[in-house]
């Protein structure tokens, strides 16, 4: 095609009539005992790689030299021989390749986003180049709903946070809250819900002769095993009912007798 020929893999990448001078070029070079790398420095990867660097941003260490990482890529044979069985040459497995520069201890925790339990980096992130922040595959949200089903984000009246972003709210890879939260659940409402309607862990009820109802400390008596909170009653993401209620709340009384039989 045009004396371009496409690969499906795309670690490989598009070869280029610049690779064929390259291939030719690394034949002289091994009959004279020169390997690739030393012919032409680690910059020459670009001329058969160069979707790896376009993007908006590039990962530090491919500015450092792809063999930071690539450690046990041959450079001298195009297609490029391995020195070891890891996958692309790798230097390590991943994740264990990642904590050769970014501290584990941020990835650990009591509760653990799943993707980074199973040592998934490169499900959310991209190795090389993206043109989204933290090197995303995509952008937030649409990256998160890849596992995360979008219809519980999308119903009728959407939470604003849900709007801007999932990062508001959680933690990307560990916490030690529940939900992966940034904050304790109640704490997390009230940083932004100020009004004096909540008070002191009490929601004030109009209308109710007892003086207000408990947002947290009970347990949940419709989600078992949890504890109760704003969450109890209200959806976090969004709901088809006003006010994220959880439940049909035409009036009051309905909420109540969500939980409180007549």
């Amino acid at each position: 095609m045009n004396g371009r020929v496409v690969e499906n893999n795309p670690g490989i990448g598009t070869i280029t009539s610049r690779c064929v001078v390259l291939l030719i070029s690394s034949i002289v070079a091994s009959l004279l005992g020169i390997t690739c790398r030393s012919a032409y420095g680690e910059a020459e990867c670009q001329q058969c790689h160069k979707e790896l660097t376009r993007k908006k941003i590039v990962h530090a260490a491919v500015k450092k030299g792809c063999s930071v990482c690539h450690s046990a890529i041959d450079a001298a044979d195009i297609p490029h021989k391995k020195k070891n069985t890891i996958t692309k040459g790798l230097a390590a497995e991943v994740p264990a390749l990642c904590f050769q520069c970014h501290d584990k201890k941020k990835f650990e925790n009591t509760t653990i986003h799943p993707p980074v339990k199973d040592g998934m980096c490169l499900a959310c992130h991209s190795p090389h180049n993206s043109d989204n922040g933290k090197l995303l595959q995509s952008a937030v949200p649409d990256l998160c709903f890849n596992c995360h089903d979008k219809t519980e984000f999308t119903k009728k009246n959407v939470h604003p946070p849900v709007m801007a972003g999932c990062f508001d709210c959680h933690a990307a890879h560990a916490s030690k809250y529940t939900s992966l939260t940034v904050k304790a659940q109640t704490a997390l409402c009230t940083a932004c819900h100020t009004a004096p309607e909540i008070k002191n862990g009490i929601h004030i009820m109009r209308g109710f002769a007892a003086p207000g109802h408990p947002v947290s400390g009970k347990t949940d008596p419709k989600r078992q095993g949890k504890r109760f909170s704003c969450a109890s009653c209200h959806q976090p993401h969004s709901s088809d009912f006003r006010k994220l209620v959880r439940y049909k709340n035409d009036t009051p009384f309905e909420i109540c007798i969500s939980c409180h039989p007549k």
